[in-house]
């Protein structure tokens, strides 16, 4: 639970303030070791009760050592999404590196770290949207199979769906001729914001979709770097 783990890093607090949980560590190909430590910890641990967790960094040593690494995925690598017709665009590259040495022989010695994340993939945002013809007012293609008219149509027990309705002047409580409402009797703000293309279509085009489905795809990115200065002196 938050608060009551404890995070140390190279032997000093690695806990954030703002929700006091451990802040994130180096890349794998810097850390030499970790302890996650649950119950009988030292008195030297005890800011918390329910575990602590210690995580150390490498070190230089009297001999260069360095590595380096990447993870590489791409939509050549995955399924295709259920209920999409192909891959979406993905690409995820997590790379990066360490070298240490000696500065002083066995006096004082440096590390370096460097890790990169790059990150791109396409987000499906599924909506639904009223048709063109109803931005128009003209909903025919939603009238009921009741046959009803007049005030029939528009009264209170008569049953209605989002796709499958009257429409009804909210004045005389009568349905309009063939569903399709007058110019006259639409919303000119509405009206206007429709002409000028601001409410979206539907575009159905996968199995399920409705004639009011759109899906619209957004790219994400994300891009971080990571880096780790450490040296050490031997008194």
């Amino acid at each position: 639970g938050v608060g009551q783990v404890s995070y140390y890093l190279d032997g000093g607090s690695n806990m954030t303030g703002v929700r006091n949980t451990g802040n994130p560590l180096p890349n794998p190909d810097a850390i030499r070791e970790f302890s996650a430590q649950t119950n009988n910890y030292s008195a030297q641990y005890g800011r918390n009760s329910s575990g602590v967790v210690t995580v150390l960094t490498k070190s230089g040593t009297n001999q260069f050592h360095g590595s380096a690494f990447e993870f590489f995925r791409d939509k050549n690598f995955n399924a295709t999404i259920h209920n999409t017709a192909s891959k979406l665009n993905y690409n995820q590259h997590r790379f990066g590196g360490t070298v240490g040495g000696p500065i002083v022989k066995d006096k004082l010695f440096f590390f370096f770290s460097y890790a990169g994340f790059r990150f791109i993939s396409d987000n499906i945002f599924t909506t639904t949207t009223p048709s063109a013809l109803m931005q128009q007012g003209n909903f025919a293609e939603n009238m009921p199979t009741t046959g009803l008219t007049g005030a029939a149509a528009c009264a209170k027990t008569v049953a209605s769906t989002s796709t499958s309705f009257y429409a009804c002047d909210p004045v005389t409580r009568t349905a309009y001729a063939g569903n399709i409402v007058p110019q006259s009797a639409l919303d000119t703000t509405i009206l206007a914001i429709a002409k000028a293309g601001l409410i979206p279509t539907p575009n159905p085009s996968q199995p399920g979709d409705s004639i009011y489905t759109r899906r619209d795809f957004s790219a994400y990115n994300e891009k971080t770097d990571e880096q780790l200065y450490k040296s050490d002196y031997q008194l």
